[in-house]
């Protein structure tokens, strides 16, 4: 099977006349991408020669009697890819996950905890697949619900854009349907790179949650940095896998080297990057898997914030500037640089650059740079504090004071006013950045737009994010807030990560021209977010949880070793000091002892010489002027000791 290319110069369709080869979206009319299946033994002169005799004798032959054609890629029906060790590897890796979890499990069931060794026991308890499918279907009392339903819709919509996408990188057979549609509704697709900031808002604010800042507790940088790049380390790697040992078993069609192929060649050049969370500055049109440009990203972010909130418990006066400083820096990034390259205000998604997402999305820095993208992340930062200090439980439906009577009413309709002008100005902002496209360029203007357009939608979502929580929204608070959501918003990241493979099969093994179709096309993203799930749900129980849990053991034992060394340095130092004080004791008894015998002696001599005519009071007296001194003494050793143990 081979692939070409066949460039036109005009096409008439029917008694369609098409004068303008290129519309104002970028979708090409002057270029044919057939799959021909020829006999193994021909060879590029006869398939030449054959092609243009096919393409002479169809509908097509009017338009270009001499056509260019360009041969790109050979496949051989039924050929074996190559060598299949790593997918064994891989699928034997899997089995062996679910026979080790589920030993554990029973392990933990079965045995008595209390007769067993400890450590030991901890260990197979991080793989107890009951505790962690507790841990997933569990919600906490501080839990901010409707996040829960706007991660879950936020996966599936960028299920249903990269679905449409692969769908326009394919050229589906009615191009001019497609064309149609996406000009329709282009107002809205072509500015949809801000779901994403949407993502990076909700990870801004739960990680400002987890610093518990209500509580002051103190935070460890290194923990937590540790903590978060293993949380997201684990799916990376089994993508990386997948990639390199079982694409090529994932695709076959004529579009598999045009672009899983790469896919897998990239993954196999930069995978080391993406494990150093360098790929979305590193190399980044070889990036493995084009979205996992957020993972770097979101830790760059993660790791800024941590170091900003712990230096914010150092000095709070200086903290409190210095996120201020940093918070405006990340405004002015993205206007500053669109500025100075003369870049579009947003990054506009066409056919073009759909078309060649790696050259006009992954390599763009506007796209995935985490200091262009950080903005929004400091706006959920914020979000998160107001939500750790000012608890919802305790300052509900506070949007509106009023009389008691029509409180319920008036806080409605406050509520409903605040949620109709933020999906107002949301809306706003998706219309606002392809509008830029058709107007007469202006720097400032893009710069302009470019450094706020992110931050006002983030602050929007996390607006609406505080009006459900604090205030009193009908039917979407309880939609969003549906406790089936609550799993599926743990499942979210792994959605997102796995659902690209899928994606890419459903069109990339094609044998015959893509047909576009808004219904299909939401048929399909429905599927391939059930299947994602399903993924999702299988790495979490049996790889993830698992694997974060013996990584939160071995911090909590290190800390604990820690502490036990600390007391136990304490606790020498206090039997030391008791030793002293006890020796100091003695000491102090034995002088008592001796002062009490020396005057009993006395009063006998005394006595003695009273009786002879001898006066001893001045003996007497100065015998009596001893005993206070060596009391006074003991009474000076014992502070000392006082004052060592304090120290």
């Amino acid at each position: 099977m081979y692939t070409l290319t066949i460039p036109l110069k005009a096409i008439s369709i029917g008694l369609l006349n098409i004068s303008q080869i290129q519309t104002e979206y970028n979708f090409k009319f002057n270029t044919l991408s057939w799959g021909v299946c020829v006999p193994a033994v021909c060879r590029t002169p006869s398939i030449d020669r054959f092609i243009r005799t096919l393409f002479r004798l169809s509908h097509m032959g009017t338009v270009n009697r001499q056509p260019e054609i360009k041969i790109q890629d050979c496949q051989v029906s039924r050929t074996p890819p190559g060598n299949r060790t790593g997918l064994y590897l891989l699928m034997l890796s899997a089995l062996l996950l679910v026979v080790i979890t589920t030993i554990c499990t029973y392990f933990t069931r079965k045995c008595d905890t209390s007769k067993s060794n400890r450590i030991v026991m901890k260990i197979v308890s991080a793989f107890d697949l009951r505790s962690n499918a507790a841990d997933l279907m569990s919600t906490g009392k501080d839990d901010i619900k409707v996040m829960h339903g706007i991660r879950f819709l936020t996966a599936f919509i960028v299920v249903v854009l990269h679905v449409m996408f692969i769908n326009i990188m394919a050229t589906a057979g009615n191009a001019l349907d497609m064309n149609d549609d996406f000009k329709r509704y282009a107002s809205f697709l072509s500015h949809t790179s801000v779901v994403v900031d949407t993502y990076f808002m909700m990870s801004g604010l739960l990680l400002m949650k987890s610093f518990k800042p209500e509580t002051g507790r103190s935070i460890s940088p290194f923990k937590m940095l540790l903590k978060r790049y293993f949380r997201l380390i684990w799916v990376f790697i089994v993508i990386i896998l997948v990639a390199v040992t079982a694409t090529p078993y994932l695709y076959g069609g004529p579009l598999w080297p045009k672009y899983a192929k790469v896919e897998k060649e990239a993954c196999e050049k930069t995978w080391w990057v993406g494990l150093l969370m360098l790929g979305n500055y590193v190399s980044t049109r070889d990036i493995c898997m084009q979205i996992t440009w957020y993972v770097p990203a979101d830790y760059h972010l993660a790791a800024l914030s941590t170091i900003l909130y712990w230096l914010y418990q150092k000095n709070r006066r200086g903290g409190q500037y210095l996120f201020g400083l940093v918070t405006v820096i990340s405004l002015l990034l993205p206007g500053v640089y669109t500025f100075i390259n003369k870049l579009d205000a947003v990054t506009v998604f066409d056919y073009e650059t759909i078309a060649d997402n790696r050259k006009y999305i992954t390599d763009a820095p506007m796209y995935v740079y985490s200091h262009i993208r950080a903005s929004p992340y400091f706006v959920g930062l914020i979000a998160g504090y107001i939500l750790s200090v000012y608890k919802p439980t305790n300052y509900r439906n506070v949007i509106s004071t009023v009389e008691p009577l029509t409180d319920c009413y008036s806080l409605q309709k406050y509520s409903i006013l605040c949620f109709t002008t933020v999906m107002a100005l949301s809306g706003g902002i998706l219309v606002m950045g392809p509008a830029y496209r058709f107007r007469e360029y202006n720097a400032l203007e893009s710069a302009f737009f470019a450094a706020l357009n992110r931050p006002i939608w983030a602050a929007l979502m996390a607006a609406f994010i505080l009006l459900c929580e604090y205030g009193t929204l009908p039917l979407v608070t309880d939609f969003l807030g549906w406790s089936v959501f609550a799993p599926l918003s743990k499942l979210s990241f792994g959605i997102y990560m796995c659902h690209y493979f899928f994606v890419m099969r459903l069109t990339l093994d094609l044998r015959t021209p893509a047909w576009h179709d808004l219904f299909r096309l939401v048929q399909d993203s429905l599927g391939i977010l059930v299947v994602s799930s399903v993924l999702s749900l299988y790495l979490t129980l049996f790889l993830e949880s698992p694997l974060n849990n013996l990584v939160a053991l071995v911090l909590k034992t290190k800390s604990k070793a820690a502490k036990d060394n600390t007391a136990k340095i304490d606790a020498a130092t206090l039997k030391h000091d008791s030793l002293k004080d006890n020796a100091i004791n003695n000491a102090a008894t034995i002088e008592e002892i001796r002062f009490t015998a020396m005057k009993n002696e006395f009063r006998k001599e005394n006595t003695v010489g009273n009786m002879n005519g001898i006066d001893n009071k001045g003996y007497t007296a100065e015998a009596n002027e001893e005993v206070p001194k060596s009391r006074e003494t003991q009474h000076c050793g014992m502070q000392e000791t006082e004052w060592r143990q304090d120290f």
